[in-house]
């Protein structure tokens, strides 16, 4: 069942990811990076699926902040994963799907991705930053359409406030945060929240306490309603 702004609920037969974007030989490049991507995943158990006995461990933050913690990752191979979701981005991007019509990226940086995603172009995480959030309790089975989004970067003595766009991906209990823009400041350093380097940095919220569930609540509430009208 699909969510829709004020027209209730209608039956989808597919996801939001369209078809009509790639010719055979290019459904079996992206069906490859498809499965090797998910296989990563359930390895280091970031999706509910892969939780097949137990949970992984989730490593407390502070005592204020009781539904959030953190997990530190060593990926073998993070290009795996970065590939993954880059890939995604190319794909909401070129789609002429409604549900990811705000999703536009220059030409230029587009033709740059659909090599990336070929694998014409050797990886350079810094170009399309990926950063990963788990949804550390299991909660509603259910998919969500890609969300475009800015993130607010905190000034620092070397450079000013910045706002960077970025596309929200939805997979399993995971979040993917792929950023449009590059960052030169991501380097191989011991550990960051991004792919590609030494050791991984996944942030972990609580279901009942996450973004996700907000929005899957907003969206019911705006299928049966309508779309909520702003408090001024």
């Amino acid at each position: 069942m699909e969510s829709t702004q004020g027209a209730g609920f209608k039956r989808r037969w597919k996801s939001w990811t369209d078809s009509g974007i790639v010719t055979r030989k290019g459904e079996d490049i992206l069906s490859k990076i498809d499965d090797a991507g998910i296989k990563e995943l359930r390895f280091h158990k970031l999706i509910w699926s892969s939780w097949i006995l137990f949970r992984p461990p989730f490593e407390n933050i502070l005592p204020s902040l009781p539904t959030n913690s953190l997990r530190r990752l060593k990926i073998a191979d993070p290009e795996m994963l970065w590939k993954f979701a880059i890939s995604l981005l190319w794909r909401a991007a070129v789609s002429d799907n409604h549900a990811v019509r705000e999703i536009n990226i220059p030409e230029v940086r587009l033709e740059t991705l659909k090599q990336y995603v070929l694998g014409n172009l050797k990886p350079v995480f810094s170009d399309f930053p990926v950063s990963l959030i788990q949804i550390s309790t299991e909660g509603e089975k259910h998919n969500h359409s890609p969300i475009l989004d800015k993130k607010r970067i905190p000034a620092t003595q070397s450079s000013s406030e910045q706002w960077v766009p970025f596309v929200r991906f939805y997979v399993d209990g995971l979040i993917i945060h792929t950023h449009i823009e590059p960052d030169l400041s991501i380097d191989d350093s011991d550990s960051s929240i991004f792919l590609g380097t030494k050791e991984t940095i996944i942030t972990a919220v609580e279901y009942a306490s996450s973004s996700q569930y907000e929005n899957l609540l907003l969206l019911a509430y705006e299928s049966t309603f309508g779309p909520m009208k702003s408090i001024e």
